[in-house]
């Protein structure tokens, strides 16, 4: 180093100087780029969330109109069942489309975890009254518990940690949301046989108290979400509402607990 002279020692210094800086300036572009490459896959994955949540809630009301339907012995729900089936159709359809044209690995995920073809072959057994209500009930209860585990695994990977609070915050309301279907089944066949058993009222009972703890959690955990709630009060309505079983028919129950879907229509 001694033997270098004043300007050789200058260009040295500038190079390592330079060296530094260039380093530093790929390490921040590197990080926007990640920042960026994350944040437009979280866009994908909350837009295929929405597609996905919009199948399970028709499915939550195919579930309690099929529910009807079986539990009365194809006397009730025969005008309301087709319809359900059909908007359930449809919003599967709209799921197909955007996973066919959506360029993210978690679209396989979806495949895999989500068996939606096995709907067809349940909708046979119910249109000709070959199942039972448990049954019933149990198929459309283990198919949307895929479809909110697969909501859940993708709420974990935002890197923004309010948007992943959010998003885990949602899941809990839509588990809430799913034991008000589980527990909107369980009334339709009550009201098809125009009487609880102790099975199905310790069953009502225990989903009461497990959607009345998650709405309570929800609504702590989420600011933000919760704020959406109380500008839009109608989410709400995908609770049941407390009318007395004497005073309310088997439809009447079912429109009137239907609700609509934080997410997507």
């Amino acid at each position: 180093m001694n033997s270098l002279t004043i300007r050789s020692k200058l260009i040295l210094l500038s190079s390592i100087v330079l060296v530094v800086i260039f380093a530093y300036s790929l390490k921040i572009a590197y990080g926007s780029y990640y920042t960026y490459s994350n944040d437009s896959k979280t866009r994908d994955i909350i837009e295929l969330s929405v597609k996905i949540s919009s199948v399970l809630h028709e499915l939550q009301k195919e579930r309690g109109a099929s529910a009807g339907f079986v539990g009365s012995n194809g006397e009730k729900f025969a005008d309301i069942l087709p319809a359900q089936q059909a908007t359930t159709d449809k919003r599967i359809a709209e799921l197909k489309a955007f996973c066919a044209s959506c360029p993210l690995d978690e679209v396989s995920t979806v495949k895999s975890r989500i068996n939606l073809e096995s709907v067809k072959a349940m909708r046979e057994k119910i249109n000709s009254l070959s199942t039972s209500t448990k049954e019933t009930v149990g198929f459309y209860t283990s198919l949307n518990k895929d479809i909110i585990d697969t909501i859940s695994y993708f709420s974990t990977i935002p890197e923004n940690a309010k948007i992943r609070t959010d998003f885990s915050s949602y899941v809990v309301f839509i588990s809430s949301k799913e034991r008000a279907g589980v527990e909107r089944a369980v009334l339709s066949g009550v009201f098809a046989t125009d009487k609880f058993t102790i099975a199905s009222f310790a069953k009502f009972s225990s989903l009461a108290s497990e959607q009345k703890t998650l709405l309570n959690l929800f609504l702590r955990a989420s600011f933000g979400i919760t704020t959406l709630l109380i500008a839009n009060p109608a989410i709400l309505n995908v609770f049941p509402t407390p009318i007395a079983v004497t005073v309310i028919s088997l439809a009447f129950w079912f429109k009137d607990a239907k609700g609509i879907c934080l997410f997507g229509a």
